[in-house]
C-alpha cells in the first residue's frame, strides 16, 4: 500500500472495503492492453454487487487524491472513473501519462488524477497470468467469469515488507 501519509483517504478506503469482505466474489471485468479492471460485477449472479459497497459508503473517494511519489507504473493499483470507485485496476504499463495528473482531458478538472494507492510487489508471475485473461469484444470484457473469492487483512506481512523496503 501507498504511505498513509502520502495517499491517506484512498488506502484508507480500500482496507476498509476489503475489512467489511466487500470484494469477495467481485470480478475481473476489463482486460484492456493497458490494465485489467476489477469490480462489484458478476456475469453469472443476478445480485447487484455494487449495494453493498454504497450502503456501507464504501463505495467511491470522495475525491481524486493523487502524490507524484505512487505513479501508475505496472502493477500499480488504481481506483477507475470519477469519483474513483469501487471499481479499481491493475496497471499491464506504466500509466503515468494517461492515469496520473493531466491525463484525463475529457473530465471536468483534467489536472486531476487517478488515485494510485498501492502496487503488486510479490508474485509477479501470477499478476502476469491474469493479463493474459481472454477476451471478447470492442470494450474487452473478460471472455469467463474469474472472481475474487476472498481478501484478508496481513499485518505481519505488510509491516515484514516494509521493514525490508526501509533496509534496502
Amino acid at each position: 500500500m501507498a504511505p498513509i501519509s502520502e495517499m491517506p483517504h484512498s488506502v484508507h478506503l480500500f482496507l476498509e472495503q476489503v475489512e467489511h469482505g466487500l470484494w469477495e466474489n467481485c470480478s475481473f471485468v476489463i482486460n484492456a492492453y493497458h490494465i485489467l479492471q476489477i469490480g462489484p460485477h458478476s456475469f453469472s449472479v443476478k445480485s447487484n454487487k455494487l449495494k453493498p459497497f454504497q450502503e456501507k459508503k464504501l463505495d467511491k473517494v470522495a475525491f481524486q487524491e493523487y502524490h507524484e511519489n505512487n505513479p501508475h507504473v505496472k502493477y500499480a493499483l488504481g481506483f477507475a472513473g470519477r469519483p474513483g470507485g469501487p471499481d479499481f485496476y491493475i496497471n499491464k504499463i506504466d500509466n503515468t501519462k494517461n492515469h496520473g495528473p493531466g491525463g484525463q482531458d475529457h473530465h471536468d478538472l483534467e489536472e486531476e488524477a487517478d488515485p494510485s494507492f498501492a502496487k503488486i510487489i510479490g508474485n509477479i508471475p501470477f499478476a502476469d497470468m491474469l493479463f493474459e485473461l481472454p477476451t471478447r469484444g470492442a470494450q474487452k470484457i473478460v471472455k469467463d467469469e474469474v472472481t475474487i473469492e476472498s481478501m484478508e487483512l496481513l499485518q505481519n506481512y505488510v509491516e515484514e515488507t516494509n521493514d525490508q523496503l526501509r533496509q534496502n
